[in-house]
């Protein structure tokens, strides 16, 4: 049996997917999935034994919440969600 391609199918496969990636989007309330991006890169920090996310090392979110939301959020835009990058970070000594 046949198995028919999708337009889109047929585009991903020429040339592989790509992906547009929100940048500093650690409040993702921001409202960049709501611009069509497909891919969310975040600050992620170890301080006092904990992770947390955060892009300037300020303002904080704890990493198992935040990761949280993510895997709502990866179920309400799951067409789009396709890709999440881990962005480490080290505190420098001044």
């Amino acid at each position: 049996m046949r198995k028919f391609i999708t337009k889109r199918e047929k585009n991903e496969k020429k040339v592989g997917k790509v992906y547009i990636i929100a940048h500093r989007c650690n409040d993702w309330k921001t409202g960049r999935l709501y611009a069509r991006v497909n891919g969310i890169e975040a600050d992620f920090w170890h301080e006092d034994g904990k992770w947390h996310v955060s892009h300037d090392g300020i303002v904080k979110q704890d990493l198992d919440e935040w990761l949280k939301t993510m895997a709502q959020l990866s179920k309400q835009y799951k067409e789009q969600f396709a890709l999440l990058i881990f962005d480490i970070k080290k505190r420098t000594k001044t």
